[in-house]
Parts: structure tokens; sequence; C-alpha cells
């Protein structure tokens, strides 16, 4: 209601065949498997923070900085070690409704803390890394596909 800026940070915020897309990688030191990355996702509550980036890409659109288009968010986990391959992953479906509804959730909370000045403590928030199903992990072993 007062207008507040929304600051967002990204890896990178790109616009790819008339599509925004907003990206996040992590680096690890060994080669995953699709099961793996799901689970590393699941842990780093991926969906949640899809959820704030799309929330924060909304409110910038709105706000006319950035070009209205259809967004998604995507996950990359880039190989450090030989074959130095990546596995990409757009958050959506029910993934990106687990988040949303924990999203809400800390607005809401964040909300009755500015209002009553008291925060709840980490543990208190309630928000755990949930499993989900992100089945279509795509791997990428060029630059180019990348």
């Amino acid at each position: 209601p007062q207008g507040r800026p929304c600051i967002i940070k990204a890896d990178a915020i790109a616009v790819v065949d008339n599509l925004l897309v907003v990206l996040d990688y992590k680096s690890h030191g060994k080669p995953l498997s699709a099961k793996g990355l799901s689970e590393a996702a699941a842990m780093y509550c991926y969906a949640s923070q899809a959820a704030h980036y799309l929330d924060g890409v909304a409110a910038a659109q709105k706000a006319g900085l950035l070009p209205d288009l259809p967004v998604e968010f995507r996950i990359a986990w880039v190989s450090t070690l030989a074959p130095h391959d990546a596995w990409v992953q757009v958050v959506e479906g029910e993934a990106l409704s687990i988040g949303a509804a924990d999203l809400e959730i800390a607005k809401s909370r964040w909300w009755a803390g500015t209002q009553s000045g008291i925060w709840p403590t980490a543990g208190q928030l309630g928000l755990l890394p949930r499993k989900m199903e992100l089945p279509r992990w795509k791997r990428m072993t060029t630059e180019e596909e990348f």
C-alpha cells in the first residue's frame, strides 16, 4: 500500500524467445543425478525462491520496469568437474504452487511483524524444505545448449 520498491536478487534475468527468464544457478564439484538435483532443490527451498522471484518480477512489470512478457524461473546446476555438464529445471506446477503458498505465509508474517514489532524466530516460521517432484531436469552438455 505504501508503494515500497521491490528489490530482486537473481543470478540472471534475460529475455529468451519472447520469454522473461529468471535464472538461479549453483556450481557443484561433481556430476549429479536428476534425483539428487530434485532433493537439493527441495533442501534449498527453490520452489519458495521461485515464487519470491516471480512475485518480484510481477511487481516490477506492474511498475513498468521490466518487459511485460510471460515469465518463468529456471534452476541450473553446473558441474565444476569434467564433463562440465549442466542440468536445468523450470520450477512450475505443483512445486511453484507450494512455493507461492509459503511466500504468502512469509508475507503475512512480515506484515504482522512490522505492525507489532514482534518477529518470529526462524524455528517459529514453520517453513521447512518440502520434498516435491521436479521430473523434467534437462541435461545439457554443451555451452550452446545451455
